[in-house]
């Protein structure tokens, strides 16, 4: 019998702990209602809750009192302690004003619950989680109205009183004056027979007290609801911005500005001022949106009246900006003697734009009539200055390389702008003393983390702490870095018209 006795109370004991197991183990999003608990059919309501509803427009309107005035508010976050799901949603309890209850609802932009029975739970859920939370403040507020609310009836009596009183005095007074007599009224607010007159002055210091406590909370409400309303409609524009990233962008346009593209945190072009522009340098793999990237900066710079010239160098026979031919402001260079001639002419004008600055006492170059000059695969162009076999051709190449150097450091304040592009920015494809001076850097998907970490002068650990590893980077997705000015951003480039994305 013991023996039988002991294998039936272990067999309780494993059952009932693996019971409790169960019981406890951590609920998740979409687990059914639980065993024994009754769909929900009764009022949506409580002993402060005269209504609940998923959204603001299932509450009726005789919930909310007169003018949408509140009492009390409270946001509940869910899920609470004790909460059987573990959705993240947000509801909102409202107290109208005089009213003994309120209303609750939920807001937010999820999608609602299904199914019906879940929302209903959840709903009842919020419901007596507020009648447990917010009863003691809910009854404190409405002793505190309905106090208010007598004082201002004892006071509205005692005016109407106390104006008969003065009335019927003045009439008294006059007609003995008419008689011949003399009169005056009486010293009511010393006359020890009218009730209440002691408190005539705390009364209405009282009645002050409560309408600048009215007033204070009209002016907080009315705060309160400016703000929901502007961070609903930021909301609302960013949720807009957002989508913006599910697919292309097609190119935007500022005047004055050069669009980049558009900040994936946020939906927002990122813009900066033709006059703020600084000498670029594009880097980023065969197929990271390189060429995209260029199309849409071109596309800018041709439409730009504050840019008078654009010259685009391309050594891989011109194809590439072949479509920019027809404006008459750009100039499509192929052949590396063409670009020797470009740059030499480069020095000369900036040259001239010294002289006319200095006598015009000018710091930097006006906003109109500015340089762009673009240079695609850049290491196409140091292949020809370090493959240079004979004489004429070294010195051609070292005079090259030299102005290129010196544009890098000096054209900027004169109105002239670089643009260099390549695949790996690597010393053997762009020499370190001109890419030290291109200051933007447009940091596209990079081969090796080396590379990355000299195009944005941070440390594998700090590359760690980016949102997107620059390796990583989906096609058509840079960082933005300015290695002048700090800060660094990540973009989504936009599509120029034209333009066929592979």
């Amino acid at each position: 019998m013991m023996e039988i006795f002991a294998v039936v109370v272990s067999a309780l004991i494993v059952g009932g702990a693996a019971k409790m197991i169960a019981d406890n183990r951590p609920r998740k999003t979409g687990d059914r209602l639980p065993d024994g608990v009754p769909v929900w059919t009764g009022s949506l309501g409580g002993i402060i809750v005269a209504h609940g509803g998923w959204h603001i427009a299932d509450v009726p309107e005789e919930c909310k009192g007169e003018g949408n005035r509140e009492s009390f508010a409270s946001v509940i976050d869910y899920p609470f302690p004790g909460a059987y799901y573990t959705d993240n949603l947000r509801f909102r309890y409202v107290l109208p004003f005089t009213r003994s209850k309120g209303y609750v609802f939920h807001f937010g932009e999820e999608h609602p619950i299904e199914p019906e029975a879940k929302r209903l739970y959840i709903l009842r859920e919020v419901i007596q989680h507020i009648e447990r939370t917010c009863a003691p403040q809910v009854k404190a507020i409405r002793e505190e109205e309905v106090a208010h609310e007598n004082r201002k009836r004892e006071l509205a009596a005692f005016t109407s009183r106390f104006k008969l009183l003065v009335e019927a005095d003045a009439s008294r007074a006059i007609a003995i004056i008419k008689s011949g007599g003399q009169a005056k009224l009486k010293d009511w607010l010393n006359d020890p027979n009218l009730k209440m007159l002691p408190d005539v002055r705390a009364t209405l210091g009282n009645l002050i007290a409560n309408a600048e406590r009215d007033l204070e909370w009209a002016r907080q409400h009315e705060q309160s609801e400016r703000e929901r309303s502007v961070h609903e409609a930021e909301q609302k524009v960013m949720a807009e911005r957002l989508l913006r990233l599910e697919g292309p962008i097609a190119l935007t346009s500022v005047p004055a500005a050069v669009v980049f593209g558009t900040r994936v945190k946020t939906g927002e072009d990122w813009v900066v001022p033709v006059r703020q522009l600084r000498h670029m340098l594009v880097a980023g793999v065969s197929g990271s949106g390189k060429s995209v990237l260029l199309h849409a900066l071109c596309q800018q710079f041709v439409q730009l009246p504050e840019i008078g010239r654009l010259v685009l160098v391309d050594l891989k026979g011109g194809i590439e900006f072949d479509r920019y031919r027809d404006s008459v402001k750009t100039e499509v260079v192929w052949e590396f003697g063409d670009v020797c001639r470009v740059i030499d002419d480069l020095m000369r004008l900036m040259a001239e734009r010294q002289e006319v600055m200095r006598q015009n006492r000018w710091q930097n170059w006006p906003q109109h009539d500015r340089v762009v000059v673009v240079i695609d695969e850049y290491a196409e162009l140091q292949t020809e200055i370090d493959t240079a076999s004979d004489k004429e051709a070294r010195a051609r190449t070292k005079r090259l390389e030299a102005n290129m150097v010196s544009l890098s450091r000096r054209a900027r304040a004169l109105g002239i702008t670089l643009v260099c592009a390549l695949q790996k920015a690597t010393t053997d494809s762009m020499a370190s003393s001109l890419r030290n001076n291109l200051e933007l850097r447009l940091v596209l998907r990079q081969s090796n983390a080396l590379t990355a970490s000299g195009l944005l002068d941070m440390s594998g650990q700090e590359m760690n702490e980016l949102s997107v590893y620059p390796t990583t980077l989906p096609t058509g997705r840079y960082y933005f870095y300015d290695a002048g000015g700090g800060g660094i951003k990540l973009l989504q480039a936009q599509i120029a018209p034209g333009v066929v994305l592979d």
